[in-house]
């Protein structure tokens, strides 16, 4: 290269000599000249607002989907089973559904060709089907938007069921019955005594019962625990059925049956009152052995 080609080789590269040196980086909006006294600095960007339909929360809508999802998950946590409910829990679960059965046999009309067994309370599979149609339906009819599909289904599996209920569960029950007609169980005393005495726990094996009373050993108004009704028994604020019958004490006006680990209070007007009745017969009954022991342990006269 000759001294002649070096000013056409810099202005190539750096343009005229009254021009700021090219840069090789990507041009950019240039500012005018001597204009920059007057430029200010630009500020630093203000973090955009969150947009409409995020919420309060500030969170995409994702996200407070998911936030919503977990809130129900928490309160719909699924159907609670028999043997992980403490007494008290399945104390008050089993008239709810007693109840309950009692409206599904009237309102439907199950007492024609005793489509629902009066011994369902007797059969654990019946129990449990009749606890699940139950949750499902207060489900359908207690949710917010209507489902006039959803209640189809389940007026199905309700059809299902009867048929399973006589085929399945109760094939020998019916055999030498005859149907009566329409039978109105909420009006049928006999009805509900055989269902309220039904047991809710039967068929459950031994070893969840006993993982859920570890759990659940605690006192309550439907529950006392062996060592508590020991301590009232012991203290005169209990009092056995009798000497020779001590499954069942009486103890602040209501009746205690020991099951499940430890005294579960009796409810039901019906058995409370018999347990009564059977309490008077026991205590004459105690009172005549005494009186034959304290006899025959007379000394002889001479």
């Amino acid at each position: 290269m000759t001294n002649d080609d070096a000013p056409r080789w810099k202005a190539a590269v750096f343009g005229n000599r009254d021009e700021e040196p090219r840069s090789l980086l990507p041009e950019t909006e240039a500012e005018p000249r001597g204009t920059e006294a007057l430029t200010e600095p630009k500020p630093f960007a203000v973090p955009s607002v969150p947009r409409q339909g995020r919420g309060h929360s500030g969170l995409p809508p994702r996200a407070v989907r998911n936030q919503r999802r977990g809130q129900r998950g928490a309160q719909h946590a699924g159907i609670p089973e028999w043997h992980a409910m403490d007494p008290a829990q399945r104390q008050a679960a089993w008239p709810q559904l007693v109840s309950w059965v009692t409206w599904l046999h009237d309102r439907y009309e199950l007492s024609v060709e005793t489509r629902l067994p009066r011994c369902w309370s007797q059969h654990p599979g019946l129990i449990e089907e009749l606890w699940a149609l139950k949750v499902w339906r207060e489900e359908i009819y207690g949710a917010k938007g209507p489902s006039g599909q959803a209640a189809r289904y389940w007026h199905n599996e309700l059809r299902q069921l009867i048929t399973s209920a006589v085929m399945f569960y109760s094939r020998n029950c019916r055999s030498g019955h005859k149907s009566d007609g329409v039978v109105r169980a909420v009006t049928s005393p006999e009805i509900q005594s055989a269902w309220s005495a039904g047991d809710p726990l039967a068929g459950i094996p031994a070893h969840l019962l006993a993982t859920a009373k570890k759990e659940n050993m605690t006192d309550s108004d439907l529950f006392l625990t062996t060592s508590t009704m020991a301590a009232h028994i012991s203290s005169g604020r209990a009092t056995p059925m009798s000497g020779s019958v001590t499954a069942f004490a009486s103890y602040d006006s209501f009746w205690w049956k020991q099951a499940g680990g430890g005294w579960v209070k009796i409810t039901d007007v019906v058995v409370s009152q018999g347990l009564d009745f059977r309490r008077s017969h026991l205590a004459e009954a105690d009172a005549r052995v005494a009186a034959f022991t304290a006899s025959s342990n007379r000394p002889a006269e001479s």
